[in-house]
């Protein structure tokens, strides 16, 4: 609106043309060097060899009537101190107040040249600084052809004004009275119109879509549209205000690219122009906030009450980052959106079942890049992980960067990258040959795993829901992919995870051909023709029993084989009940028969 005020005046088709200058009292230190930049400023309006020199000698005189002794150096551009006869001289009869403005007003009206001086941000300087700059503007706002525009948040100039020995605390009646001596015509500013604040919002994310920044697909935008109208929107209702958080945006977008979840960024974003004390205070909660919400099943009162404390207390840190309490409820609304946890908690009501959303900040192996803007050291970047896909899909894995980064990073985090290849798989659900081969021997390479969830289940896993998508001749594909990586295991594995019934998966389980059971079998056959039953390792005796249940008959027939070449003792050896205890650093195997340990 300034600009264009300022615009209006110096295009102004009247004669003569308008001046305008902008004083910012933000440019200086104290309130001596104010002054005398407000002087200097309202000067400069009448230099250059058209402007009456006449103008700016009064203007000059004026300001040293007016100004304390400190500052009379920096208004006529010498120092004081050592100049005790100048400083006599500025000091001398013709520098009364009366005479120099009397003898200003007289040049101003020779000269009728109309200036607008625009004084902004009025509400940001210091108390001292705010009384000087107004006691400035109401002495030299009854010259003529010289008019002023203030610009200013008026609840927080009548704060500051409370804050001073003119007008004292609590004297918000005093400080309006005072302001209405300095203002005498007054514009309030009305509020952004929703309709034009969706307007600048839409412009917004037109211009990142087009700068290539960020895209958003249909459902963003639905998702994003939620969280618009239900908090955001209250809190992007000035230009400024809207202009800020785009300024984030486009800052933060380039280093992301497709490595989040874009509404989760917009979001986190809006809290962290909003809210930068709560942004911080997310990063301190990352406990609290990551992982699924509870079971309504177990949604008891003693649950309700841990979950009102929970929102309380809450409520109190939001209220200790410097919220103010008409916000706190937008705010609560903002992280609900971001962690189902914390929205349990927020609304003491159960919530709806949770599936963490792709690249979503409320999954652990993504909550940190939202904060570093960046993908840390010891992850890996979703793009690399789709390069190597391709790769392995068009045949050209030999040649790609992509493949060696994720045998790296397979060597420093394998859960990380396994968790992401598989879901990567899921989304993408691939047919191609090499893509089986790649997945069969990254599974293959992983270190032997101890713990209750390792990372080669979670690849048989993914692995088995493909089939489960695909269709007679698409398995048939895939299983002699499989076979020909030669990973027994693993191909067991995902065979005996796709044929049976889980009630988590989605999809039914598949049945197998016979011509499938028969390619699968000629790869175990091959691995376990010469197993010692007592030497086997655990993950080789684990895969057998797997295939025991997906082609009894194959098994069937290896046992008799292996009855045959060892004999019925050793045979029977298969047959022994053993278990590992998982989650220790020394495994120990134990045999078992029924509930028993020996």
């Amino acid at each position: 609106m300034i600009d264009w005020i300022k615009s209006a005046a110096e295009t102004n088709p009247d004669k003569p043309k308008w001046s305008t200058v902008t004083f910012n009292p933000w440019d200086y230190q104290d309130a001596a060097s104010l002054q005398a930049g407000f002087f200097a400023e309202l000067t400069e309006v009448f230099g250059g060899p058209s402007r009456p020199d006449e103008v700016r000698r009064r203007i000059s005189a004026f300001g040293r009537s007016v100004a304390p002794f400190a500052s009379l150096g920096a208004i006529v551009g010498f120092d004081l101190s050592s100049s005790v006869d100048a400083a006599a001289k500025l000091l001398d009869v013709d520098r009364s107040v009366a005479v120099t403005r009397s003898r200003l007003e007289s040049s101003l009206e020779a000269a009728k040249t109309p200036v607008l001086v625009i004084i902004d941000d009025l509400d940001r300087v210091s108390a001292e600084e705010l009384l000087l700059t107004l006691k400035l503007v109401r002495q030299l706002g009854r010259l003529p052809y010289v008019h002023y525009l203030l610009s200013y948040d008026e609840t927080t100039i009548l704060d500051v004004l409370t804050r001073t020995s003119l007008i004292g605390e609590g004297s918000l009646g005093r400080a309006r009275d005072y302001m209405e001596k300095v203002v005498q015509v007054r514009f309030d500013v009305p509020a952004l119109r929703p309709s034009d604040a969706v307007r600048l919002t839409n412009q917004g994310l037109s211009d990142l879509a087009e700068d290539g920044r960020m895209q958003l697909s249909q459902e963003d935008s639905n998702r994003f549209s939620s969280a618009y109208f239900g908090f955001i929107a209250a809190r992007l209702d000035t230009p400024r205000a809207i202009k800020r958080y785009f300024s984030q945006l486009r800052l933060l977008a380039p280093a992301m690219g497709s490595e989040l979840d874009l509404v989760d960024f917009l979001v986190l974003t809006w809290l962290r122009t909003a809210e930068p004390a709560v942004y911080q205070l997310l990063q301190r909660k990352r406990a609290d906030l990551i992982g699924s919400p509870r079971s309504s099943t177990s949604y008891g009162r003693s649950n309700r009450d841990h979950l009102e404390n929970q929102g309380a207390e809450w409520r109190r840190q939001i209220s200790d980052s410097g919220t103010r309490p008409e916000d706190i409820e937008g705010v609560g609304l903002a992280i609900g959106f971001l962690f189902p946890k914390f929205r349990e908690a927020w609304s003491t009501k159960p919530t709806d079942a949770y599936r963490p959303r792709t690249l979503g900040i409320a999954q652990d192996v993504y909550f940190d890049r939202y904060f570093s803007v960046g993908v840390p050291e010891d992850d890996i970047a979703d793009d690399t992980i789709r390069d190597a896909l391709n790769a392995y899909s068009t045949g050209n894995e030999e040649r790609s960067s992509a493949v060696m980064l994720v045998r790296i990073a397979l060597e420093r985090n394998p859960e990380l990258v396994v968790g992401k290849i598989s879901r990567e798989l899921d989304a993408r659900r691939p047919t191609e040959p090499g893509v089986f081969q790649w997945v069969a021997t990254i599974h293959k390479d992983l270190p032997l795993d101890n713990t209750f969830l390792p990372p080669a289940q979670q690849l048989e896993a993914a692995v088995a829901l493909l089939l489960r998508s695909m269709n007679e001749e698409q398995i048939s594909a895939a299983v002699d992919s499989l076979v020909a990586s030669g990973n027994s295991e693993f191909l067991v594995g995902v065979l005996y995870r796709a044929t049976h019934e889980y009630s988590a998966e989605p999809t039914p389980s598949i049945a197998l051909t016979e011509r499938q059971l028969e390619r699968a079998r000629s790869l175990m056959v091959h691995e376990l023709a010469d197993s010692d039953p007592q030497r086997m390792s655990t993950s080789a005796r684990s895969a057998a029993w797997s295939w025991s249940s997906v082609d009894p008959v194959g098994f069937r027939d290896w046992i008799e084989s292996l009855r045959t070449r060892r004999g019925e003792i050793e045979a029977l050896c298969f047959f022994v009940n053993s278990g590992v205890s998982l989650g220790t650093r020394t495994p120990i195997s134990r045999l078992s028969v029924g509930n028993a340990r020996i």
